[in-house]
């Protein structure tokens, strides 16, 4: 999906071809050196794209790009890569103002002597100690860790691998004003440090601010749920001080979307917006709302490109199952829900639909018969465990069951399918609540055990004709409830598929006065827990089953 090529010819200017931003770093740089105006073309890159062409390119590699770049580029580069929380890394600000003085020392130099003075009196008070004397004044010598540019002012890096960055960033500045410079480190003497990083700071974050990373308190509300009536009364918005000037030729950013291409309903959808200013308004819309889900982490570090692409497909997901609930998968009603409702008031309806699930699961939970004998989510085997502690994050999460089991939802049918699960928990909870009278404290206080073991014991004691139990089988029953179920079967894979049918058959008769929506849930469950069932034994054979590899069946170390 590249919403770039379906613009309208008044918007077109202000859009690119996504694709290059895209390209590997060395091939990216040639890409835009080659451009029959470099500086022209940098200097229109929206701050979002030019800080991920910086990333893409490589902090190292990307000096050329410094230099064609703005001032208002610089500044969001490190506004987002300077500071660890509210507090300004000393060593990082050292790097980039030396990168940047390599790229362009005249107008770093400028820049820093003007509006960023509090920035570079601020980092030096942090990162050297400054002595002033005069060529005849008398007094101890000075050791080699001091150096001096004028015989006068004496530096001393607090850290001595900042040495050298510093005495390259100082010989910049001197170089260009050294009136200006003697005045700069003269001022240090009057700063209040505490002061001065709290204003620097508070100036800081009104700038990122405009971009989307609010203070965490007023982030925190993009997780706000919306539901259907409230999004009703909302239309389109940008977010404030985001408007659409139609006379600028600055562009919009592209990178965020390009990152969720391909990923549902969502992207399918811009693919198919003709309307290029709509487009625009979705581009700035969406690239505000990562960033809010960014700074709604409570960030200690947000420069990280990886962090980035998680925020936008986070994003993503829950405006894909927004749209997919409300457009009922047909293509000209989705493209009518973007046009009409902003990006964020989706994103909070489609979040909402994920909140809604989770709360459905926490009302169950704290009824539930498992629950209130004091057991875990691990007593439903690891994957319904895993999918109710996603449930139950913070902000919850799908369990797609594998080696990375946690994801965003981000499909009506990601909602569906765990909602299925969770009725089949409930209706062997339900199932499984008559048979407390037979759990007893004393069969289930082994760990890592699980529900299947309630089930399984009690229908072997029934298979084997013994008194109705869910208590450990001995060894030797376990070996003769095997032997029955495996019938004429004399070697692996056991199937044991005449057996599939009583063992459901004996727990449906315990649903008798369930409700059919319950009654299919029980079937579907005992279905699917008899099929792992079979999985976990059909390979084994019966006289090498013992208690240590049975989950399913517990079994004693008695004969």
């Amino acid at each position: 999906m590249d919403f770039s090529k379906n613009t309208s010819a008044a918007a077109s200017k202000r859009t690119l071809d996504s694709d290059l931003l895209l390209l590997p770093g060395g091939t990216l740089l040639k890409r835009i050196l080659e451009n029959e105006n470099p500086g022209a073309f940098v200097r229109r890159l929206s701050a979002e794209d030019f800080f991920w062409v910086v990333k893409q390119i490589g902090e190292d590699d990307c000096l050329p790009i410094l230099e064609l770049a703005g001032e208002e580029q610089w500044q969001y580069l490190i506004d987002l890569d300077i500071w660890e929380k509210d507090t300004l890394s000393t060593e990082k600000a050292l790097v980039w103002l030396k990168r940047l003085a390599e790229a362009d020392p005249e107008r770093l130099s400028d820049w820093l002597f003007g509006e960023e003075q509090p920035l570079i009196s601020f980092l030096l008070y942090q990162a050297a100690e400054i002595v002033i004397k005069t060529p005849d004044e008398e007094g101890p010598e000075l050791s080699e860790a001091y150096f001096t540019l004028d015989g006068v002012f004496y530096i001393k890096a607090l850290r001595e691998e900042n040495r050298e960055m510093l005495e390259e960033l100082l010989r910049t500045l001197a170089q260009k004003n050294h009136e200006l410079y003697q005045g700069l480190l003269y001022e240090l003497a009057s700063m209040i440090p505490a002061e001065a990083e709290e204003e620097l700071y508070r100036l800081r974050n009104g700038r990122i601010a405009e971009h989307g990373f609010v203070p965490f308190e007023e982030a925190i509300s993009v997780y706000a749920p919306l539901d259907l009536a409230a999004l009703q009364t909302t239309s389109s918005a940008l977010p404030p001080g985001k408007l659409i000037d139609k006379s600028t030729d600055e562009f919009v950013p592209v990178v965020p979307l390009r990152q969720v291409e391909n990923k549902g309903m969502f992207s399918q959808t811009l693919a198919n917006i003709s309307d290029g200013f709509v487009l625009e308004r979705i581009a700035i819309e969406f690239a505000d709302l990562a960033n809010r889900i960014i700074a709604a982490g409570n960030f200690s570090e947000i420069s990280d490109p990886e962090i980035l692409k998680a925020s936008c497909l986070e994003a993503a997901a829950y405006l894909n199952i927004a749209v997919e609930r409300l457009s009922n998968n047909d293509m000209t009603k989705a493209a009518d829900t973007l046009e009409k409702h902003s990006v964020i008031e989706l994103f909070r309806f489609g979040y909402g639909l994920a909140v809604d699930l989770q709360k459905e699961a926490g009302r169950w939970r704290k009824q539930s018969w498992f629950f209130s004998r004091g057991w875990g989510n691990d007593f439903w085997g690891a994957r319904w465990e895993h999918l109710l502690d996603g449930l139950f994050a913070t902000r919850p999460l799908f369990s797609s069951g594998g080696q990375m089991p946690y994801r965003n939802f981000e499909t009506i049918n990601d909602l569906d399918e765990t909602r299925k699960n969770l009725h089949q928990m409930q209706a062997l909870d339900t199932m499984m609540a008559r048979l407390s009278p037979l759990v007893t404290d004393t069969h289930f206080n082994l760990t890592h055990k699980t529900f299947h073991s309630i089930l399984f014991n009690r229908w072997a004691h029934q298979v084997l004709e013994k008194e109705p139990s869910v208590e450990p089988l001995s060894q030797s029953d376990a070996a003769r409830f095997f032997a029955i179920l495996r019938n004429e079967e004399t070697h692996p894979p056991y199937r044991m598929a005449s057996f599939k049918d009583k063992f459901i058959a004996a727990f449906m008769e315990g649903a008798v006065d369930f409700k059919p929506e319950e009654t299919n849930a029980l079937f579907e469950a005992l279905n699917d827990i008899w099929e792992d069932f079979r999985r976990e034994y059909e390979d084994i054979k019966t006289e090498d089953i013992e208690s240590r590899f049975s989950p399913f069946v517990l079994i004693s170390g008695a004969a």
